[in-house]
């Protein structure tokens, strides 16, 4: 679970519906060590950016200051893998956009109140 709770700029990666979680956390390093997405690191409790990255991701801006390693600097970038949930989770604010429906994509105004809202209507 990322921490909500810090104003250390964070990319959280969910999968589009929570049918498609991946089941193994194991298999799902394995993908990403795969692809280089991450870099095998054993004496850290978070993974460095691997070496296909910044090749993975769209950083929008003119010049993003992406630290890729300690080399780089304290706040150099981490890739953190949490635990895999088995039902969706809603990390928004108050004031962001009421989550909407996926079936019929009408927004639900008292989402807090409803258990599993995300299967709502």
């Amino acid at each position: 679970m990322p921490n909500t709770n810090t104003s250390i700029p964070q990319l959280v990666l969910y999968p589009k519906s929570v049918d498609r979680a991946p089941e193994d956390l194991h298999q799902l390093k394995a993908s990403l060590l795969d692809i280089g997405f991450i870099s095998a690191v054993s004496d850290l409790p978070y993974y460095l950016p691997g070496n296909e990255f910044v090749n993975l991701l769209t950083f929008l801006g003119c010049s993003p200051d992406i630290r890729l390693g300690p080399d780089d600097g304290d706040h150099h970038c981490q890739v953190i893998i949490g635990d895999i949930a088995n039902e969706a989770s809603c990390l928004g604010f108050n004031g962001t956009i009421k989550p909407k429906c996926p079936s019929c994509k009408s927004k639900l105004p008292q989402w807090q109140q409803i258990t599993n809202w995300q299967h709502a209507h």
